[in-house]
């Protein structure tokens, strides 16, 4: 039935095609389902054994399925290998961050200890800038202790500025007299243990100027003895010579000098420096003077200071002293101190008891025998006063006649 229906298709179709004069190539034909499907059923059959053969393979040659399971295996291993490598990477990223972070340690700045900045830094300071600010911090240190000495300097203006009044009234006292006694405040040295200070923060077992016991002695004498230690530059000169001790030797100078900073705090403090004050007579100091001169420098002082009116007792105080000084010098001191107070007397000379004026002399006598003391008291016009004064003051008349003559 379905072929008969097919040619009276095929028939109408070629009245058709010569109607329109159609031509085709190839002749209509009716094929049987079953066949074709058959022949694409054993295409796919072989298409199927063909695809598991390049899935699965042959002996002859590895399948797709062999070669994927080897690029999965590559897969495998590129990814345990791409870890092993990552970590290594990793770890050298960490590595190199620590080792940035203690590079920068090393390098540091100028104001971190202990990096190679900061010792550069000290470096160029050292080589190119430390010597520069030695100097400079010397010469500030020199000014400082210049500047020291100035107001301790001070200390001589106020105690002359205190003095003269004093100096006014001893003036007073000695009228035109040439050698005048004045009171003068000066800087000296005035601790007595400077040198074994000195000495004694010095080791004399380095070579050096301060080298052996006796030698730094002896230095510290001769630098003592040409010091002016009322001249800062003359003060400043001795302790110049005796920082030479470190100067001379920087390497050794920590075990030259035992303590530096007590060293140098005791000699640019100054405080072995200070005021003295001293009384003069003619220029000269008081331990130059005769005992007898010392006590009319003192006595006279002592008057011109004091402003108490209480009666006054000297004793002897022609002692050491020749007439002439007693008359030049004592005499006017004690006939202007009994203006204002009364002054009591213990003489054997002349001078004090006559040209003082003495208003009333007490004659004292002694019995050798019975050891009984007399007394007479009276004014020089009284006779018998007169005559106890020529006896015992003067060696009795004849001998003050004998003097007298021999004088004309």
């Amino acid at each position: 039935m379905l072929r008969s229906e097919f040619g009276d298709i095929k028939e109408e179709l070629n009245v058709y095609l010569k109607k329109y004069q159609l031509e085709i190539k190839e002749d209509f034909c009716l094929k049987d389902p079953l066949e074709i499907i058959e022949q694409y059923k054993n295409k796919l059959i072989t298409d199927k054994t063909i695809k598991q053969l390049t899935l699965n393979g042959s002996p002859m040659e590895k399948g797709l399925l062999n070669e994927l399971k080897i690029a999965h295996d590559k897969k495998n291993d590129l990814i345990s290998t791409s870890d092993i490598e990552e970590k290594k990477y990793q770890k050298y990223l960490n590595d190199l961050q620590d080792w940035e972070k203690e590079k920068q340690k090393i390098i540091g700045s100028q104001d971190t200890e202990d990096c190679l900045t900061y010792y550069k830094s000290e470096k160029e300071y050292l080589d190119n800038i430390l010597e520069t600010d030695y100097h400079r911090a010397r010469e500030e240190r020199n000014i400082k202790f210049k500047e020291l000495f100035v107001l301790k300097q001070r200390i001589v203006i106020i105690y002359q500025e205190i003095y003269a009044p004093i100096e006014q009234e001893i003036k007073k006292l000695l009228g035109d007299l040439e050698e005048t006694i004045e009171f003068q405040a000066e800087m000296q040295l005035m601790d007595n243990d400077f040198s074994n200070k000195i000495l004694s923060s010095i080791s004399q077992r380095f070579a050096g100027v301060f080298k052996g016991k006796t030698e730094a002695n002896n230095r510290i004498t001769r630098l003592l003895r040409s010091t002016e230690f009322s001249d800062e530059n003359s003060v400043l000169d001795l302790v110049n010579s005796i920082i030479l001790a470190v100067d001379e030797d920087i390497d050794n100078s920590e075990k030259k000098i035992t303590d530096k900073k007590e060293f140098y705090d005791y000699l640019y403090g100054l405080e072995y420096v200070g005021v003295s004050f001293k009384l003069k007579m003619g220029g000269r100091d008081l331990e130059e003077l005769s005992p007898g001169e010392r006590g009319i420098v003192l006595l006279i002082f002592y008057l011109a200071l004091s402003q108490n009116s209480i009666p006054i007792i000297i004793d002897q105080p022609e002692d050491n002293l020749d007439n002439q000084s007693v008359y030049n010098k004592l005499v006017p001191c004690i006939c202007a101190a009994k203006q204002k107070r009364q002054v009591i007397i213990v003489t054997h000379n002349p001078n004090i008891a006559v040209a003082c004026d003495a208003e009333q002399i007490i004659c004292c006598k002694m019995d050798k025998n019975t050891h009984k003391i007399t007394y007479l008291s009276g004014a020089i016009e009284d006779q018998e006063i007169k005559q106890n004064v020529v006896d015992i003051l003067e060696g009795t008349m004849p001998a003050f006649d004998l003097r007298r003559r021999k004088y004309v």
